[in-house]
């Protein structure tokens, strides 16, 4: 008698185990199939927050940032983060020391942390607010896409934005005074792309870059979720014939 109930509880266990191990969750990417002979279930697990989403809430804050800049730019350049980053990054430049202690005037912009044509609105914060506006409203009108035409838009859209703004960012950084392939003394000062070596330029391109390359992974994880639910439907349809 014991031995057949060692025998039973001995064939229990191998059972027990077999099926602990066909009903095992196992996840790749975001994909979770539950095996369960003879069926299987799939189950997609889709992001927290879409890529149209996303793309929305910038649009919406290139939208923001333009009234702001129309009506009080000031709002903008006096920014916590703004000033954080241009000290952090080291993008505060000194004073540019002239005869009687004065700054020339064609320097004065170059040698605060952010331009002064932010301090109050202006003729340039005046058009870089059309431009955002401009770019906000193109934005929320290509949302409106078709799913195939909106994958292929924003597939291409995402990588070269991001690809932009990632240079932008590294030449604020890099060519800033004193970086490591900036001009000396007054050569960085007399070049053309010294106004952009400022805490306002750098902090928004970097704040896009990071929004920018969470859509671009985000419309990956959806693409390759879709073509996997497409090539699952075509393998059910083709048991089903």
């Amino acid at each position: 008698m014991a031995g057949g109930c060692g025998r039973i509880l001995g064939v229990w266990s191998d059972t027990t185990r077999d099926a602990n191990l066909r009903n095992t969750i196992t996840t790749a990417t975001s994909t979770i199939h539950l095996y369960f002979p003879p069926f299987q279930v799939t189950i997609h697990k889709m992001g927290i927050i879409s890529a149209n989403t996303m793309i929305r809430s910038i649009a919406l804050f290139h939208l923001t940032l333009a009234v702001v800049l129309l009506k009080n730019p000031t709002l903008v350049s006096n920014q916590s983060v703004i000033l954080l980053l241009g000290e952090s990054m080291q993008l505060v430049r000194t004073p540019i020391p002239t005869l009687y202690g004065c700054v020339l005037p064609e320097f004065a912009n170059k040698t605060q942390p952010t331009p002064r044509d932010f301090n109050k609105p202006s003729a340039a914060t005046a058009f870089i607010a059309i431009l955002f506006a401009f770019i906000g409203l193109s934005d929320l009108t290509a949302l409106s896409l078709h799913d195939d035409v909106f994958d292929q838009f924003w597939g291409l859209q995402a990588p070269v934005r991001l690809l932009f703004l990632f240079g932008l960012t590294a030449y604020c950084y890099i060519f800033k005074e004193g970086g490591m392939f900036a001009p000396r003394s007054m050569d960085f000062r007399m070049s053309a792309g010294a106004s952009l070596n400022n805490s306002f330029i750098f902090t928004w391109g970097f704040l896009e870059v990071f929004a920018w390359f969470w859509v671009f992974t985000t419309l990956r994880e959806e693409r390759t979720e879709r073509a996997k639910k497409i090539a699952e439907k075509q393998a059910r349809e083709k048991d089903t014939l």
